[in-house]
């Protein structure tokens, strides 16, 4: 299905869609107005080829279901979710302005301190969401969205897994959840049996990148970087930043070790 013909459709009965806002490999998300209180919205759809996948389906509900469970202002809200007459399962979001933590270090847009406030928050949002046994599993400047003023917005729990709970999300063995370039080498070995300490190595991963503005494998090829992080290959931050203090150099050997 093309996105595009979700424009000028009613979803619910509730939400008229105005324009597509983004594809992902899960579904697309619209730009809506609720239709009694004029409310623009974020919606997510899943793709029509995603419906009868009853893992994707559980991730997707996951998604919807983890912010209110997590309950901090910095994880998107979601406002709103179900399923369409035709079976369409949906979330509706807070509309966010701004940009993804990818695009604003595309461009150049913060500087070293905004670098760090941002590692800061996400830090603290995550040990809130640590705290109530939710781990993320997928972080990436991707899953990162700043305001205006640079304030922080995590998204996409639609992986998140919570510890030592009968609703667990049921991953398959040897499915590999996440993106690979930040996934903990345990994270690659087995999804299900990852703890807080994938969510700490995926933002050492990110704060190596904001620092250099590259990822710390010398990889080239998917299957390259998949070995390069089950083996620990990392390349030490001082190759990149040769004034780097031995304090940093040593922080990032140890956020990046295989074993630490």
């Amino acid at each position: 299905m093309d996105p595009t013909a979700w424009v000028g459709r009613d979803i619910d009965g509730r939400y008229l869609v105005e324009s597509v806002l983004g594809v992902g490999g899960m579904g697309t998300v619209l730009l809506a107005k609720h239709r009694f209180t004029g409310v623009a919205v974020a919606i997510k759809v899943l793709r029509p080829e995603l419906q009868s996948d009853a893992g994707v389906q559980e991730r997707f509900l996951a998604e919807a279901q983890a912010p209110n469970a997590i309950g901090h202002p910095a994880i998107v809200k979601v406002l709103d979710a179900g399923r369409t007459p035709e079976g369409t399962l949906y979330m509706a979001m807070e509309l966010l302005v701004g940009r993804s933590l990818r695009e604003a270090l595309a461009r150049d847009e913060l500087t070293p301190d905004q670098r760090k406030r941002v590692v800061v928050d996400l830090c603290t949002v995550l040990g809130h969401a640590h705290a109530r046994n939710f781990i993320h599993r997928d972080l990436k400047p991707d899953n990162v969205f700043l305001s205006p003023a640079d304030e922080v917005k995590l998204l996409d729990f639609g992986i998140a897994k919570m510890l030592d709970d009968v609703r667990q999300l049921r991953t398959a063995a040897g499915v590999v959840l996440g993106t690979p370039a930040y996934m903990a080498p345990e994270q690659l070995a087995d999804a299900r049996n990852v703890d807080a300490r994938a969510d700490l190595w995926a933002i050492g991963v990110m704060l190596y990148e904001m620092v250099t503005n590259r990822l710390p494998w010398a990889a080239t090829a998917p299957q390259e970087l998949l070995l390069a992080v089950a083996a620990g290959e990392v390349t030490p931050i001082r190759v990149y930043v040769p004034q780097v203090s031995r304090d940093v150099e040593m922080f990032f050997e140890r956020a990046l070790a295989r074993d630490p």
